[in-house]
C-alpha cells in the first residue's frame, strides 16, 4: 500500500505537458466508468464535451466505450471510435462497476494514482451492476448526465442520507491499514412514476426497445482493503456521517407521540471517538452534540413549553442513537472499521496497539462502543414565539 502514497506524491510534484493541442482537437471528458469482464479484460466508458467552435459552452456530448488489458489500453482503444483526443482535466466523475469492485481496486487506484490528467476532486462512486450502463442512461433535469450526477452529489449534503467521497480522500483512507474506506453508491430505479422529465420521455421514445434505468443516489459503499464488502442503508450511511462528523446538515424527524412527529434541520455536528481502557479491556465512546431548529411540526404544539422542547430533543437524539447503532452493525458484519476507531487507538495507547494490530479485524468486530448525543434546539423556523423565550 505503500505504493500509492508514493505515486500520490509523485503525481503531485510532476507537472507538465507533451504538447500542444488545440481545443478543436479535443474531447473534454467529464465522466468515466470502469467495468470488469468475464474474460479479465477492462471496459473504460467515458462521456465527452465535444466543443463546437472555440466555445466550451456551445458543445454536444458523446458516450464511448472499449475495451483493453489495462485501463490505459483501454482509454487508447476508445480512440478508434472517436476523432476527438480525449482530455481528462476536467473529468468530475469516476464510476467503478460493482463485478470490478467487489474483486479487486488495485487496478483502478493505480491508474488514477499515475494519471496526471485526473485531478483528485473528481467524485469516486460504485454502481449497482455495470459503469457503462450508467453512463448510457437518460438524464432528467440536466442537459448531460455528468451534470445530473453532479447536482446529485451537491444536495448530499442537505439530506445526509448519501454519502461521496473524493478521489484523494478515498486513495488516502486506500492507503491506512487500519481504516475502511467509503465512497458513493450509485443505484437505478425502474418506477418511472418516482420522477418524471420531457427530456427522459424524448429518449425512450427513440428507442422503444430498450429498458432504461433512472439513477439515484442512496446510502454508501464500503470496502475492506482493495475489495468491496457491501453497502450501507440510508440510514446507516447517516449514521456513518454523525459519528464521523462529516454530516455538513440535514434533518432529523423526531417521534412525540403515535402520529405526532417535530422535524428538526440540524448544522454539522460536534462529533468525537473517545478511546478507554478497563481492566485491559478496550472499549469506545462516541459522543455527537447537534444544534438544531424546528421546522416543522405535524400538529399543533406548544412550542414555548419547556418539558416539551426537553422531550423532543431526548427523541431526536435517540433518533440519532439508533442510527448510529445501525452504522456501528453494519460496519462490523462488513468487518470494515469505517469510523477510524483503530486509528483512535493507535493515537492515545501506541503500546496497546502495537500488541492488537495484527487482530483488529477480529477486534472491531467485538469492541464495546457507547454513545452519547445531546440535541440542543437553538430556535424555531416558524411563526411563533422565539426558544429565547423559554425559560
Amino acid at each position: 500500500m505503500k505504493k500509492i502514497g508514493i505515486i500520490l506524491i509523485m503525481s503531485l510534484l510532476m507537472t507538465g505537458c507533451w504538447g500542444k493541442t488545440e481545443l478543436k482537437e479535443v474531447g473534454i471528458v467529464t465522466a468515466m466508468g470502469v467495468d470488469l469482464e468475464d474474460d479479465g479484460q477492462i471496459t473504460m466508458s467515458v462521456l465527452m464535451v465535444i466543443p463546437l467552435g472555440s466555445e466550451v459552452q456551445q458543445s454536444t456530448t458523446w458516450y464511448g466505450k472499449a475495451k483493453g488489458k489495462t485501463l490505459m489500453d483501454a482509454s487508447k482503444n476508445i480512440r478508434k471510435y472517436s476523432s476527438k483526443k480525449p482530455e481528462w482535466y476536467h473529468s468530475k466523475l469516476v464510476i467503478i462497476g460493482e463485478k470490478l469492485a467487489r474483486k479487486d481496486m488495485y487496478k483502478v487506484i493505480d491508474y488514477l494514482s499515475r494519471n496526471q490528467q485526473i485531478r483528485y476532486s473528481n467524485n469516486i462512486i460504485v454502481c449497482e451492476g455495470r459503469a457503462d450502463e450508467a453512463l448510457s442512461s437518460p438524464s432528467d433535469l440536466e442537459t448531460s448526465l455528468s451534470s445530473e450526477i453532479s447536482g446529485l452529489i451537491e444536495n448530499t449534503s442537505d439530506y445526509t442520507k448519501a454519502y461521496v467521497e473524493k478521489l484523494k480522500d478515498f486513495l488516502q483512507s486506500m492507503d491506512s491499514k487500519t481504516l475502511g474506506s467509503v465512497c458513493g453508491r450509485l443505484t437505478y430505479s425502474r418506477d418511472r412514476e418516482i420522477t418524471f422529465s420531457s427530456n427522459r420521455e424524448t429518449i425512450m421514445k427513440l428507442n422503444t426497445e430498450k429498458d432504461y434505468k433512472f439513477i439515484a443516489l442512496e446510502g454508501a459503499s464500503v470496502f475492506k482493503g482493495m475489495k468491496l464488502a457491501g453497502f450501507l442503508n440510508d440510514l446507516e450511511t447517516s449514521g456513518f456521517l454523525f459519528i464521523t462528523g462529516k454530516a455538513k446538515s440535514g434533518g432529523i424527524p423526531a417521534k412525540i407521540n403515535e402520529d405526532q412527529y417535530v422535524f428538526l434541520d440540524h448544522e454539522k455536528p460536534d462529533s468525537k471517538i473517545e478511546i478507554n481502557m478497563d481492566e485491559n479491556k478496550i472499549g469506545a465512546n462516541i459522543k455527537v452534540e447537534l444544534d438544531t431548529l424546528i421546522v416543522e411540526t405535524t400538529e399543533e404544539l406548544r412550542l414555548n413549553d419547556k418539558e416539551l422542547i426537553k422531550k423532543i430533543e431526548e427523541m431526536a437524539a435517540k433518533e440519532v442513537e439508533n442510527r448510529m447503532k445501525a452504522s456501528v452493525k453494519k460496519a462490523k458484519e462488513l468487518n470494515s472499521d469505517i469510523f477510524g476507531i483503530g486509528e483512535e487507538i493507535h493515537k492515545k495507547y501506541p503500546k496497546v496497539w502495537k500488541e492488537i494490530k495484527d487482530d483488529w479485524h477480529k477486534i472491531f468486530k467485538e469492541i464495546p462502543i457507547k454513545y452519547e448525543v445531546k440535541v440542543n434546539i437553538k430556535g424555531f423556523n416558524l411563526i411563533g414565539d422565539r426558544i429565547k423565550q423559554v425559560k
